[in-house]
C-alpha cells in the first residue's frame, strides 16, 4: 500500500493522523505511526518548512518514506531497536487470554499442599481461609491425615470459598491478615483510598498460595530476559517462559551497565547497516537522508541521559557528506524522542495526545 499527505499550514498538518488508512501490515502501520509522530515532535521546529509533503514508498521501497519540507527533499528510514526474540514475545504477547476472573476446579493444581496449609494454619491467609469454610469441610479437614488424595466435592467447596472471598467484602482491613503476607493494602492516590477490586483479591490469594494454585501467565511482558547480546532463536516455549513466567528467586537478570552496552550496540548495529546501505548507492536520491529508530527494547527515563550520551560519542565519526544528516530515536509509546546530528543531540517535545 502508499501512503501520502500533504500540507501547507500547521492546522492542515494537524489532521496528518486522520489521514492513516484503517487497516495496514504491522511493518507498514508501525512504520506510519512513527513517522506521524516525528512529524508531530518537528512540527513547531526549525528543521520543519510549509508546504509539507509525506509519502510512504511501500513495502519495498527504500527508503521508507519520501518527504518534501519546502524545498528540501529528503528519505527517511525506519528502523527498530530490538532483537528477533523480544518481536516473538510481543507477537505471543498479542494472543494471550485474559487472565480468568476466578478460580476453577482445575486452578488447584496442588490440592493436597492448600488443604495442608489450611489444616495446620501455618499463616495470616491459611487462617483466614479455613475461617470461611463451611462446617463439613472444617470436620473433614480436621479428621485428614494430611496424605490421602481430597476428594472431589472436598475441591468443589473449596474453589467456591476462594471465589466467595473474591466476590465478597473488601478485606485489606480484616483483623486476621493485618499481619499476612502478602498485605492486602487498600491502594490510594493522593490520599483518596480507591478500594479494592475482585482482581485484586485473586491476586493475592494467588501470591499467597502460589504452590497450591496454578497461576494464569502474566500478561505483562518481561524485557529483561531478552536484552542480551546473544539473539539466538529461541523456541516458542523459552519465548513464553522468560518473557511471562516470573524467574525463581535467586536468579538474576542483566545489570544496569549490560542492559546499556546491548541496547548502544543493537542501535549502532541498526546504524550501521542502514548507512552501509545509503553509503552503497540503494537508497532512491534525496537531498539529504534521515534514519528514525524506535526503541522496543525500552529505556527508562533515568537510564535516558547515559544511553544518548554512549550513542552521540558512537555516532561521532560517522558524520559526513553523504551519510544521514540526523538520526531519531523514540520510545516505544513515543513519551521521548532524541534527535542526533553533527552537532550534537536534542530531546524534542512529547507529542502525545498531540504537538499541533
Amino acid at each position: 500500500m502508499t501512503w501520502e499527505f500533504t500540507a501547507s499550514s500547521i492546522k492542515e498538518l494537524s489532521n496528518i493522523r486522520q489521514s492513516l488508512p484503517e487497516t495496514a501490515k504491522p511493518t507498514v502501520a508501525g512504520e506510519l505511526v512513527q513517522m506521524t509522530q516525528l512529524i508531530a515532535a518537528l512540527a513547531r521546529t526549525e528543521v520543519f518548512r510549509f508546504p509539507f509533503r509525506a509519502c510512504h514508498t511501500g513495502e519495498q521501497g527504500v527508503p521508507d518514506f519520501r518527504l518534501e519540507s519546502g524545498t528540501r527533499r529528503i528519505g527517511v528510514e525506519m528502523a527498530k531497536v530490538t532483537s528477533r526474540n523480544l518481536e516473538h514475545a510481543r507477537s505471543l504477547q498479542a494472543k494471550l487470554p485474559d487472565p480468568p476472573s476466578h478460580f476453577a476446579s482445575s486452578s488447584l493444581c496442588h490440592p493436597e499442599s492448600f488443604a495442608r496449609k489450611l489444616k495446620e494454619g501455618r499463616d495470616a491467609w491459611s487462617k483466614f481461609v479455613a475461617s470461611q469454610l463451611p462446617q463439613h469441610c472444617r470436620e473433614w479437614n480436621a479428621a485428614w491425615n494430611g496424605n490421602d488424595k481430597v476428594p472431589d466435592e472436598v475441591k468443589a467447596d473449596l474453589v467456591l470459598v476462594l471465589n466467595s472471598i473474591v466476590d465478597g467484602p473488601p478485606i485489606a482491613e480484616d483483623p486476621e491478615l493485618t499481619r499476612a503476607f502478602p498485605q492486602p493494602v487498600v491502594i490510594k492516590v493522593e490520599g483518596f483510598p480507591c478500594g479494592e477490586t475482585c482482581r485484586d483479591r485473586k491476586s493475592w490469594l494467588e501470591d499467597a498460595f502460589w504452590e497450591s494454585l496454578a497461576v494464569p501467565l502474566n500478561p505483562t511482558l518481561m524485557v529483561s530476559p531478552f536484552i542480551q547480546e546473544d539473539d539466538t532463536a529461541m523456541s516458542r516455549n523459552e519465548v513464553m517462559n522468560a518473557a511471562f513466567v516470573l524467574p525463581a528467586l535467586g536468579i538474576g537478570g542483566p545489570t544496569v551497565e549490560e542492559e546499556r552496552q546491548v541496547w548502544v550496540q543493537r542501535v549502532c548495529s541498526e546504524v550501521e547497516d542502514k548507512g552501509g546501505k545509503l553509503m552503497a548507492g540503494k537508497f532512491a536520491h534525496a537531498d539529504e537522508y534521515w534514519l528514525v529508530l524506535w526503541d522496543r527494547m525500552g529505556t527508562p527515563e533515568w537510564e535516558l541521559p547515559s544511553r544518548v550520551r554512549a550513542v552521540s560519542q558512537r555516532l561521532a565519526s560517522c558524520w559526513k557528506p553523504g551519510w544521514f544528516s540526523r538520526v531519531f530515536i523514540h520510545d516505544e509509546h513515543f513519551e521521548w524522542q532524541v534527535m542526533f546530528t553533527a552537532a550534537g543531540s536534542s530531546n524534542l517535545a512529547n507529542c502525545i495526545g498531540g504537538a499541533f
